[in-house]
């Protein structure tokens, strides 16, 4: 994969975007050696995709890609944005990897996105200097909302569940209303990852409990997706993915 692969065969130039599930530091738990492709970072991908986005996708914990390679990667591709991901317990490794980004390419903007980061915004932004922007709660639109912004030069006060840091201060822009509207997302963009015989469905978004040991980043109100919509993506999961 480079560069030529994150754009169009026209003459103006698209914003590229790499989204990156960043390579564990070690493998101390099933998660960092998933047998299954990252969930959000294929809608987020998918989403982009449909709004004619330019996206390529490297889940370092599926490919069991190392730091040093994934690195590689994105000095080869050089996107535009490269958005990362990351729970709690492995956010200060991948702030170290948006640090070590920082210092080789500088004009690669870098976008957080996550449970961490939906958790924690301000303070995200406040202790990890190496990320431009910050996204909490649902991503697609946000994120999309992003890359229109920076690829028209416009000011990004508007934009609905996004962080940033300008003139040495830290924006929080106002919490995006939760999606009812699951049906009209395209489905994750499974092709943009190595194939697997195991994918993730996701049916619902949000939890009506209160147990005080979550954080319910979905939020506390249920939002089903049609049964239509999930028999439709079980049956391409199986015809065009292989999946067991």
């Amino acid at each position: 994969m480079d560069r030529r692969d994150l754009r169009d065969d026209s003459e103006r130039k698209r914003m590229s975007v790499l989204l990156l599930n960043p390579p564990p530091p070690r493998i101390a738990e099933a998660h960092d050696a998933p047998d299954y492709p990252h969930l959000g970072l294929a809608y987020l991908a998918a989403y982009l995709r449909s709004r004619d986005g330019a996206v390529a996708v490297l889940d370092a914990k599926l490919e069991r890609t190392s730091v040093a390679q994934a690195i590689e990667k994105i000095g080869r591709i050089q996107p535009d944005l490269l958005g990362l991901t990351a729970y709690t317990p492995e956010i200060v490794h991948v702030a170290a990897l948006a640090r070590q980004i920082k210092d080789r390419w500088p004009h690669i903007r870098i976008v957080l996105g996550g449970i961490h980061a939906t958790v924690l915004p301000r303070e995200t932004l406040e202790e990890f200097p190496w990320f431009d922007f910050l996204v909490f709660g649902e991503g697609e639109v946000t994120l999309h909302e992003l890359v229109q912004a920076l690829d028209a030069s416009s000011p990004l006060d508007g934009i609905q569940g996004l962080a940033y840091r300008a003139n040495g201060t830290i924006h929080l822009g106002a919490p995006r209303p939760w999606n009812t509207r699951l049906d009209e997302l395209p489905f994750p963009a499974w092709d943009l990852f190595p194939r697997t015989e195991h994918y993730s469905i996701s049916t619902t978004r949000g939890c009506p409990f209160q147990c005080v040991f979550c954080t319910r980043p979905y939020g506390s109100q249920v939002r089903m997706r049609s049964a239509g919509s999930v028999v439709r993506e079980f049956r391409e999961l199986v015809t065009r993915y292989g999946a067991k």
